[in-house]
């Protein structure tokens, strides 16, 4: 892992801010191309990844920047639970559901390895023997996933309309 810079981080963070928002919506937009295509797992696989993206994003823009944080924002695993969090705070604030806090633990741990799930061959036995991704089994997922990125694709640009306004650290 390469080392962290904290300082450039910082100097640069609005910058980084607007651009995981943006990256994050350009990586919903190919996940929608792909689901129109019927090619759902590797939409969730983009859903994923544009989750981790609005997840860097929040974590930058709400959350006291020290080096554990910026640490958390280059693990799959760390931003997995801040995708979690942020999931559940949309469903919250966005659909009045609340989302059990077990819930959330174990989705959380899950994706990871759904990344993995959706866009590789597997080395590993599975319980339906299943070598490649099987695309009708993440056709629910991706849906899904794709919801959530609906719901933070409209807050991110809400933000970026009214600008970005920095925590101070």
């Amino acid at each position: 892992m390469a080392s962290i810079d904290k300082d450039y981080i910082l100097r640069k963070r609005e910058l980084i801010i607007r651009s995981c928002f943006t990256n994050g919506v350009a990586l919903a937009t190919e996940a929608e191309i792909l689901i129109r295509n019927k090619r759902y797992a590797r939409a969730h696989f983009l859903c994923i990844t544009a989750l981790e993206e609005f997840a860097k994003a929040y974590i930058l823009l709400h959350k006291k920047i020290d080096i554990e944080t910026l640490k958390a924002l280059t693990s799959h695993q760390l931003k997995a639970r801040e995708i979690a969090e942020l999931v559940a705070e949309l469903l919250q604030q966005e659909l009045g559901i609340k989302t059990k806090e077990s819930s959330k633990i174990m989705q959380a741990s899950r994706i990871p390895e759904m990344r993995q799930d959706t866009l590789y061959v597997r080395l590993l036995p599975t319980k339906y023997d299943a070598i490649l991704p099987d695309n009708t089994y993440w056709k629910k997922r991706a849906l899904n996933f794709f919801g959530y990125l609906r719901l933070l694709d409209r807050r991110a640009k809400r933000i970026l309309a009214k600008g970005i306004i920095l925590r101070k650290d």
